[in-house]
């Protein structure tokens, strides 16, 4: 059933475009050196794993065959989308860093699935 994983992903997504877009980045984020770059890693394989859940329980074969590539493309997708945006707000900024760091949560989600079916 791909409804809660995909009800899943979608909550999480707008909860992670609602801190992207806070005047104020979470408390978390100060904790040391690089801590909103762990945060990111985070957020993006916790996204990863409910978006493979959705892709993986899909109706359509040709989906579920697909889950890990689609998986990985909309999360990196998504996060580019995100720090894109915070580029145009004037109290964030758009890094490469946080991009980098949202693509290896997902990467990291994606090879502990693939390792695990093998």
């Amino acid at each position: 059933m791909a409804r809660p994983y995909a009800l899943g992903a979608l909550l999480w997504a707008a909860v992670m475009l609602y801190a992207a877009c806070a005047s104020t980045p979470p408390a978390v984020a100060g904790l040391f050196p690089q801590a909103d770059k762990a945060l990111h890693f985070i957020e993006y394989a916790f996204f990863a794993l409910l978006l493979h859940g959705a892709f993986r329980h899909s109706s359509r074969m040709t989906v579920i065959r697909r889950a890990t590539m689609l998986t990985a493309v909309v999360a990196a997708a998504y996060g580019g989308a995100i720090e894109l945006l915070q580029g145009l707000l004037p109290h964030r900024e758009c890094s490469a860093l946080d991009f980098m760091a949202n693509c290896a949560g997902a990467a990291f989600t994606l090879a502990m699935i693939e390792g695990r079916r093998r």
